[in-house]
């Protein structure tokens, strides 16, 4: 039993032991947290928040500030009461609020029970309770109608302090003391209430107290130099603080102890205007003209206190302070007089400037020494040394050979090395560093004793001693006084080296500027990793070694790993919170620390990994900023150290506005929710009170809701989630806007709601909410949608009945009509019978003969009576009508086949109109003869009419010999129908007639273009030089000339120049005469010329270029290259009027070759078209001039030659567009200058004539079934 216990014991003690040691270490990196502002920073370490009049504040003299039960920030100003929620100021005063007498506001103050009290300047005093503002003034009790000071004690009183009298109100009744009741004096500056419930009265004669409804005059206890009491307070330790004009006392009433404090004991200003105690305990004293003064609490107790101070010169606004306050999160508001309200916040950094000695604000690293002191190198100050809370700083007037500060670094022997930027590496070393003046001296390097640079970026300290130095210009190696230089010649990817890190293998990695990374392995070996390998950006900022030995990268585009030689990358497209990461860490709670222009944030290690595993998609990181309590956010230093964790683990950033150190252990979290208020509604562009009961008329459709949630240390960090029951079922979330929009909201009751965090994530469920009514129009309400159910179900039965009635009577008229319809569909469905087969017999004829016969047989079977007919066609050409089809007759019968037109239509109209195009004729009758011995009984004519209605283009006539033609109505409408179909075949025939003969038309002189174009083809071709004679001048040569047309726009011209005679001036025994010297060599011009256009155009192009360029080598004899173009575009310009100022634009470009074969040297120049060769297997473009032959809108041309001596085996060539313009390939696109350059260098080693056939397989494939652009011409030759 005894082991038993002892055991138990034993496991109780370890287990208590460890808890213990558990307990210990979260206290050492947990302490107990308190919000406020810190009393071991330096003021000027906390950040300075600014709100003038431009920022929203009615004006700029603040007397008096309190915050509300609701988190609203109040302030009292000349010009009215203004509500702060962080973001915007509302300003009450008598333009808005009514029961106001005046807007002059010297006191503002909040009761227990949530009024809120504004001490006006001359309109007495006005209370606002949920909207509704009442005032009171000397006609309802008031001593006087200034009030100066209000407070509140326990029982529920409020004490109102005025310029004439005390006043204390009560149960709704006001009761007045003065000084005849025991105060020193009628006019009160100030009141406070102690711990015991004691009133204290400062007055501009003295101070008392009241208690037990009892003044107690303190003139005889407490010596005041100035009885103008300002200010009063009671400390943690019960002391009374008392402000005058002239000094601080401070008072112990236990033992009435009275301690006097002025400028000498370290006060700014002897004028006290307000004090104010923290719940850290720190005393903070408002001063006249001397700006803030501070006494920790520490020193509350000292009898030699030392203050504190903030003024001007360190970032107040103003030095003239009228109003303290400390809000529900522990920040210091300040009003001033004219500098509008400032607050003084902490934050999770510690800030080190200018103000606490550190030499210049703009700071580049940050280095921890084997002594705990922090060297901070800058960009114009050179380097502080930070220790014990104090600086050093060391310059150029210290011996330093430049300020600007890139590296620091510790070596083993604990001298202190400085990276310069332009003036080498300075090395401290220092006799007694402890010491605050202790002597150094100082050695310097650069490229005169081997440094690869002077601009030195970066420092790191190796193994064996060794220290590596990364330069603009360079990697240099130190070792034993010696340096070893590394560039691009052993394998770096860049000169310019931004960051080193040497890790855990010795291998050595440099960050470049735009070249990537590079790793120098121990064996000299160099690996190269850039965006190819999975870099995100070939510019690094930082370079970190893990515990695991992965290489974390900070680049300008995102962060790498690499880990085993494989690169990955993230981005904020995937969760970092910035692109660019200027610096890299880990803390002890593996989260990966970085820093960059807009801030620094960490990411949970294990969501990095898991996200370069492919198991996460995304990580979350988070962010710090000036509203954070950074002075600065732009960490952009591309320095080394860019981050130092000092040995407690506190990491150091060098920023624009000095250093920020954060403790990732102890990270100041806001722990408080936010108070969440809806402060406006607005419905259809008009503003409601959100306290009252919201019911709005029908019709109102817009609804503005604008709310705030009152975490002020950081607003801008505040997001909200928001909702409209009764519109949407589910939390939205909006950021940190701070009014939410809905339009068209139908008839019905809503609640919106919203909900907000902090800058720290801490959520405010319960949030705040606003109901409403939307009414509805008469008729969007129930009951008249109830009517109308009801009214359209009765109409509905009603119709149904008088529909019934009359569907039946309807029934029987059907019934009888449909017999009658019946009767006539059937009559005219065997007459449409009937006219289908006739309009397919007609249909099935093209020739015009053969249809007007088949019209007119046809036509002759619906007149049964009708024995004969004849159709006469109307000639435009001749004027007269033509029997062009018979049916009865024979053709001896008809003695005329022409007949005029005007005797036609005569003897037509002089009929009886039947209906329109109807006459029904008797030839006996009408004493007009059509033709002669045509003598019919009667006979019907029907006029046909195709385009103008005017003329008649045919006449069909039906003759009865034997007896009269009788005509119905019913004849009349069938062959009125068929009329519609003879007409629509009469003009087809026509039609058909009229295209055959422009076809023979158009065929003929078809036959006679092709030749003429067939023949100027034989006299380009004539004009062009003989292939096979070219190949004659060359080892190896080919053309590929493939015009697009019969005839060409492009053309080839070759020519050998004719030897001219050379001769020298020399002295003979005649004197001076011209001696004869031989003949000049021979040289071979050949070009590749592409005019304007193609076709037949291009092709008197062609002959225009071959004649003038055949005049200016051979007449002219001109070989230079330049000067053969430049002449040539002068004379084409002349030849087609172009300097004249003609429209004409004709040209040509082209590429010309002068070859010398004696000098082995060839002269390019060309007209926009290049130069092509290619000599051990790379290809040469020499490009033309950018100008063509030709055209009339650019002046003063200038056209360059290219000297080129060529060896055996080179290829040159020449060549138009048209094989680069040629479209084709699966997408439909041009072959393009680069793809036809890579195929010439591909082809170069082949035979000339083997390269052509490739070429012409090439193009084929490319183009497949598409037509040929334009004309193509290649030359190609080698030497």
């Amino acid at each position: 039993m005894k082991d038993y216990l002892r055991s138990v014991r034993f496991v109780f003690l370890f287990f208590g032991v460890h808890l213990l040691g558990v307990l210990l270490v979260v206290g050492q990196n947990k302490p107990l947290e308190k919000y406020g502002l810190s009393p071991k920073k330096f003021i000027s370490q906390f950040q300075c928040d600014v709100w003038q009049k431009p920022q929203g504040l009615p004006q700029n003299s603040i007397s008096s500030i309190t915050q509300g039960h609701n988190g609203y920030i109040w302030l009292a100003t000349y010009e009215g009461v203004a509500r702060f929620d962080g973001v915007e100021f509302k300003t009450f005063n008598t333009s808005n609020v009514e029961a106001l007498r005046t807007s002059g506001a010297l006191v503002v103050y909040e009761d227990h029970g949530k009024n809120l009290w504004l001490g006006t300047d001359s309109g007495g005093l006005t209370k606002m309770k949920n909207g509704k503002f009442t005032t009171y003034t000397k006609a309802n009790g008031l001593p006087n109608d200034a009030i100066t000071a209000l407070v509140e004690t326990a029982d529920s009183t409020l004490w109102i302090g005025t310029r004439r009298g005390l006043a204390k109100f009560k149960n709704g009744k006001f009761r007045s003391y003065f000084r005849r009741d025991g105060l020193p004096s009628d006019r009160i500056n100030t009141l406070y209430v102690t711990q015991d419930n004691t009133l204290w009265i400062g007055t501009n004669r003295g101070v008392c107290s009241y208690s037990n409804n009892t003044f107690t005059d303190y003139s005889n206890k407490i010596l005041l130099l100035s009885r103008n009491v300002t200010s009063l307070l009671e400390d943690k330790n019960e002391q009374i603080w008392i402000g005058t004009h002239s000094d601080l006392i401070r008072w112990n009433p236990s033992t009435e102890k009275q301690d006097d404090f002025h400028l000498k004991e370290g006060l700014t200003d002897k004028y006290i205007t307000c004090l104010q105690q923290d719940h850290f305990g720190t005393l903070w004293i408002g001063t006249q003209s001397g700006g803030l003064n501070r006494l920790t609490e520490d020193e509350l107790l000292s009898e030699k206190p030392r203050f504190d101070h903030f003024k001007v010169e360190q970032g107040l606004s103003a030095n003239s302070i009228m109003a303290l306050y400390e809000d529900r999160e522990g920040s210091l508001w300040i009003g001033l007089n004219r500098g509008g309200l400032n607050r003084l916040r902490d934050g999770k950094f510690n800030n080190y400037s200018e103000t606490e000695g550190l030499t210049d604000n703009v700071a580049n690293c940050v280095f921890e020494d084997s002594d705990g002191g922090i060297w901070i190198g800058t960009v114009s100050g050179g380097v502080s040394y930070f220790k014990d809370r104090k600086f050093r700083n060391f310059t150029k007037a210290n011996g330093l050979s430049n300020n600007y500060i890139r590296s620091v670094l510790e070596d083993d022997e604990g001298r202190i090395w400085l990276g310069t930027y332009g003036g080498g590496i300075n090395v401290l070393t220092f006799k007694d560093k402890a010491k605050e003046e202790a002597s150094f001296e100082i050695k310097q390097y650069s490229t005169v004793e081997g440094l690869a640079g002077n601009v030195v970026r970066t420092m790191t300290k190796g193994k064996d001693g060794v220290i590596w130095i990364g330069t603009r210009t360079g990697l240099s190696r130190f070792k034993k006084g010696k340096f070893k230089n590394y560039s691009t010649r052993e394998g770096l990817a860049e000169n310019s080296i931004v960051p080193i890190l040497e890790d855990r293998k010795g291998n050595l990695w440099a960050g470049t500027d735009g070249g990537g990374l590079s790793c120098l392995a121990p064996n000299g070996e160099v690996f190269n990793y850039t965006t190819k390998e999975g870099l995100i950006s070939d510019l690094i900022f930082s370079l970190y070694e893990d515990r695991e030995g992965a290489i974390w990268v900070g680049t300008k585009g995102g962060l790498a790993r690499v880990k085993n030689r494989k690169v990955q990358s993230i981005t904020v497209h995937e969760g970092l919170a910035q692109d660019a990461i200027h610096s890299i860490t880990e803390d002890d709670g593996r989260r990966m620390w970085m820093s960059s222009s807009n801030g620094v944030f960490w990411v949970k290690k294990e969501e990095l990994s898991q996200f370069f595993e492919g198991k996460r998609k995304r990580v979350n990181s988070v962010l710090y900023q000036e509203d954070d309590g950074m002075k600065s956010s732009d960490c952009s230093t591309s320095s080394q150290p860019s981050v130092c964790r000092d040995r407690n683990g506190l990491l150091w950033y060098p920023t624009t506005a000095g250093v920020a150190v954060i403790n990732p252990y102890n990270i100041r979290t806001n722990k408080l929710t936010p108070p969440v208020v809806i402060n406006k509604v607005i419905a259809n562009d008009k503003a409601y009170e959100t306290h009252q009961t919201l019911d709005f008329k029908p019709g109102t459709s817009k609804f503005e809701f604008h709310y705030a949630g009152l975490s002020l240390l950081a607003p801008n960090k505040v997001t909200f989630q928001i909702k409209l029951d009764g519109f949407e079922d589910k939390w939205v979330d909006v950021g940190n806007k701070r009014a939410a929009y809905y339009n068209n909201l139908a008839p019905g009751s809503y609640t919106f709601r919203v909900k907000a965090t902090n800058s720290d994530g801490l959520w405010n469920e319960k949030g705040a909410n606003i109901s409403f009514y939307v009414q509805p129009y008469f008729y969007q309400t129930n009951w008249f949608t109830f009517l109308m159910i009801v009214g359209a179900i009765s109409l509905g039965v009603l119709f149904y009945y008088w529909r019934v009635i009359r569907l039946q009577k309807r029934n029987e008229e059907l019934e009888t009509k449909i017999g009658e319809r019946t009767k006539e569909i059937q009559q005219k469905a065997d007459e449409l019978s009937t006219l289908d087969n006739v309009v397919r017999t007609i249909n099935q004829e093209v020739e015009l003969e053969k249809v007007l016969q088949v019209l007119l047989e046809q036509a002759m079977e619906f007149l049964p009576t009708a024995e004969k007919g004849m159709f006469l066609d109307y000639s435009s050409l001749k004027k007269n009508f033509k029997v062009l089809a018979i049916a009865g007759y024979t053709e001896e019968e008809l003695s005329e086949k022409s007949l005029g037109y005007e005797h036609v239509i005569q003897y037509v109209t002089k009929g009886q109109p039947l209906a329109d195009g109807f006459y029904k004729l008797y030839p006996s009758q009408n004493g007009i003869s059509l033709m002669p011995n045509y003598q019919p009984k009667s006979s019907l004519a029907i006029a046909i009419n195709i385009g103008d209605p005017k003329t008649i283009e045919g006449v069909m006539i039906f003759d009865s010999y034997s007896t009269p033609l009788e005509v119905e109505a019913a004849d009349i409408q069938k062959l009125d129908r068929f009329q519609e179909h003879a007409v629509s075949a009469f003009s087809k025939a026509q039609f058909l007639k009229e295209i055959e003969q422009k076809t023979n038309q158009v065929e003929t002189a078809y036959k006679k273009t092709s030749a003429s174009i067939r023949y100027a083809r034989r006299i380009q071709q004539a004009m062009l030089p003989d292939q096979e004679n070219i190949t004659n001048y060359f080892k190896d040569v080919f053309i590929l000339f493939e015009p697009k047309d019969i005839v060409s726009g492009d053309f080839f011209w070759f020519s050998e120049t004719v030897p001219e005679p050379l001769y020298a001036i020399e002295q003979t025994d005649e004197g001076l005469q011209s001696v004869f010297k031989g003949f000049e060599d021979t040289k071979h011009v050949i070009a590749a010329v592409d005019c304007t256009g193609h076709g037949v155009p291009g092709a008197f192009m062609t002959l225009i270029g071959n004649d003038l360029l055949n005049a200016i080598v051979l007449e002219d004899k001109i070989t230079k290259p330049r000067r053969i173009l430049d002449k040539l575009d002068r004379t084409i310009r002349k030849y087609l009027k172009q300097e004249e100022g003609g429209r004409s634009n004709e040209g040509m470009d082209m590429s010309l070759l002068v070859i010398d074969e004696e000098n082995k040297r060839v002269e390019f120049a060309g007209a926009k078209n290049p130069l092509y060769f290619v000599r051990d297997g790379e290809i040469t473009v020499i490009k033309g001039s950018k100008y063509p032959i030709g055209g009339g809108q650019i002046k003063n041309k200038k056209f360059d030659s290219h000297r080129i001596p060529y060896q055996e085996g080179d290829a040159f060539y020449i060549f138009s567009d048209g094989f680069q313009d040629q479209f084709g390939g699966p997408k439909n696109m041009k072959y393009l200058s680069k793809r036809f350059r890579q195929l010439l260098l591909e082809l170069s080693p082949l035979p000339m004539a083997e390269q052509k056939a490739r070429l012409e397989k090439e193009l084929q494939a490319w183009k497949g079934d598409k037509s040929q652009t334009d004309d193509i011409l290649i030359i190609g030759m080698r030497f």
